[in-house]
């Protein structure tokens, strides 16, 4: 999971968007309030969570003229200062291949494909243990699996 803020970094005045690994209490102290769409959520799809920082980033700096950067880190509860890159096209590569590496390595729904988190999902003992992003991917896998299955015979 990432959890995305706007900061400005009071040791060197860095007004920054940074990705953190974690949920909303693991990201870097002194958030600003939401005020772009993806403000303070958690996402756990990193390649979402790369985009929808970077559109903010793009629109915080239209909206203020100032210089904004962006940085992905992970504070373990801590403060911790992330490495700040600028929006430039070559680093938005460069997030988006960390983002697409780290994603395929997720686990997903067996049915949708949409990443999952096991803490908050639908697991079929019937099947291998096989894991759903709800009760109705769960259902219509069966049901897809049942026919497929009747259809062996």
């Amino acid at each position: 999971m990432w959890t995305i803020s706007r900061q400005h970094r009071w040791q060197d005045g860095l007004f920054i968007v940074e990705i953190s690994y974690g949920n909303i209490s693991l990201c870097n102290p002194n958030a600003y309030s939401p005020n772009y769409s993806g403000e303070l959520e958690e996402f756990l799809n990193p390649i979402e969570a790369v985009n929808t920082a970077w559109d903010i980033a793009i629109q915080w700096q239209k909206d203020t003229n100032k210089i904004i950067y962006i940085a992905k880190g992970y504070t373990a509860g801590s403060t911790m200062h992330f490495d700040e890159m600028e929006l430039t096209e070559e680093n938005k590569q460069y997030l988006l291949k960390w983002a697409n590496e780290i994603y395929e390595n997720l686990d997903k729904c067996e049915h949708c494909g949409e990443v999952i988190n096991k803490k908050n999902c639908y697991k079929n003992y019937d099947y291998d243990d096989l894991y759903f992003c709800s009760d109705n991917c769960c259902s219509i896998w069966i049901e897809k699996e049942e026919k497929f299955l009747a259809e062996q015979v």
